[in-house]
């Protein structure tokens, strides 16, 4: 994600009283290259864990596709939801 520019859009949104685009639609987002996701893929490398990585809207993944958990780190996402509820009980 190009934070910088990033920061500068919405600043720019903020100026003309625009509201911001979702992140996922503007040119700032880069589903490959998740720089909050670089301690995790470096746990996963040293600890040659067998973890599989999903970057998906998980609201629209269904039970079969992806499995059931046992436990499941819901870490920095919650207050992004916009119903989460709905979240919390999928």
């Amino acid at each position: 994600t190009d934070r910088p520019g990033l920061a500068k859009y919405r600043q720019e949104c903020i100026r003309v009283a625009k509201e911001p685009d979702p992140v996922e639609t503007t040119k700032f987002w880069n589903p490959v290259d998740l720089p909050g996701k670089s301690g995790f893929d470096l746990a996963h490398r040293i600890l040659d864990s067998k973890v599989t990585a999903r970057n998906q809207d998980f609201l629209l993944a269904s039970s079969a596709e992806i499995g059931t958990f046992d436990v499941v780190f819901f870490l920095g996402v919650l207050y992004h939801m916009k119903n989460p509820l709905e979240s919390l009980e999928k």
